[in-house]
């Protein structure tokens, strides 16, 4: 589990970092609300992949009201994005010590704006 929302936002700004058309669109605080409109249009302009790590955020964001396909995941996201999704999910799993240790590994600026197809 996560800590708190807050190390939920920042979980979730570190994969928002890694694809440039999300990018902005999670604070410290939750979603902007170009990313909540993004979410009630079902990814909206986004590609598949960039609208289902949107979907998997707000799953991951509050939990008890999205659910997700992991078809769909592996469908439309690969490399960087999928992997960095992934291994939260398990530390997610394994605790908030766990996902504190995920972001130390994920938060680099190297790993910034990749791009998703």
């Amino acid at each position: 589990m996560f800590a708190n929302d807050r190390q939920t936002s920042r979980a979730i700004l570190v994969l928002f970092r890694l694809v440039p058309a999300l990018d902005g669109l999670w604070t410290v605080d939750g979603p902007t609300p170009e990313a909540l409109e993004m979410y009630e249009a079902g990814g909206g302009p986004l590609s598949s992949g960039e609208a289902s790590l949107l979907l998997a955020a707000f799953a991951l964001w509050n939990t008890a009201n999205e659910t997700l396909s992991f078809a769909r995941l592996y469908r439309t996201l690969s490399g960087q994005p999928f992997e960095a999704l992934l291994t939260l999910l398990l530390a997610v799993d394994k605790g908030d010590g766990a996902v504190e240790t995920w972001l130390t590994k994920w938060d680099r600026p190297a790993d910034r704006l990749r791009p998703l197809r």
